[in-house]
């Protein structure tokens, strides 16, 4: 009876280990195609940019899309001189950036405007 029990979980993990190995395969073949994509998308943007007459793509700010993805607005800072108050401020904007998909520092510091104000 235990024989019976050992060689039904070993057939189990075998097939366990097959399905695995061809849902692996899968999603590493989807990716191939997702990145290719990506490259020839890349490619087309830099293309246009180019015959724009724009110089560089470097210069232009990197947002990574995270399409439907709602972010609630991030609170102002209100121009408190507290040290705590200002790493809060500053962390919660990273973690606002991040659903977002903006990871080059020069769009960050250009959006951090709209959540400042001047004191009155």
């Amino acid at each position: 009876m235990i024989k019976v029990f050992g060689d039904s979980h070993d057939k189990e993990m075998y097939d366990l280990l097959v399905e695995v190995t061809d849902l692996r395969k899968f999603v590493e073949e989807e990716l191939h195609v997702l990145w290719k994509d990506v490259d020839e998308v890349r490619a087309e943007c830099q293309s246009r940019h180019a015959s724009n007459g724009n110089a560089s793509t470097s210069t232009s700010y990197i947002v990574v899309g995270t399409h439907g993805i709602k972010v609630p607005k991030f609170d102002m800072y209100n121009d408190t001189r507290n040290a705590t108050m200002v790493e809060n401020f500053l962390f919660g904007l990273e973690q606002y950036y991040e659903p977002l998909g903006i990871v080059d520092d020069g769009a960050k510091i250009a959006n951090a405007s709209n959540f400042l104000h001047e004191s009155t």
